[in-house]
């Protein structure tokens, strides 16, 4: 509900200013709500960025081959 400030002046004559404190801070919580979106957003959107920038390389090094000297020979310890 919307009251305009001599509603409010009507309802708490003292001035001491509690009732309209209440109303800010329920417009705070749908900016609080928006923020949550918002870093909702932000979220996704690096994580998306993540997966296509800095997983690509860590997946072709591990598909191209090691060359070296290092063989295994019975299967049981490294040997070169």
């Amino acid at each position: 509900m919307n009251y305009t400030l001599t509603q409010l002046a009507r309802v708490e004559p003292s001035g001491t200013g509690v009732i309209c404190g209440v109303r800010a801070s329920v417009g705070s919580g749908s900016l609080l709500a928006a923020g949550n979106g918002l870093a909702g957003i932000l979220g996704s959107m690096l994580l998306t960025i993540q997966y296509f920038v800095l997983l690509p390389p860590f997946a072709w090094l591990a598909s191209v081959p090691r060359t070296g000297n290092v063989r295994m020979d019975d299967g049981l310890a490294w040997t070169q």
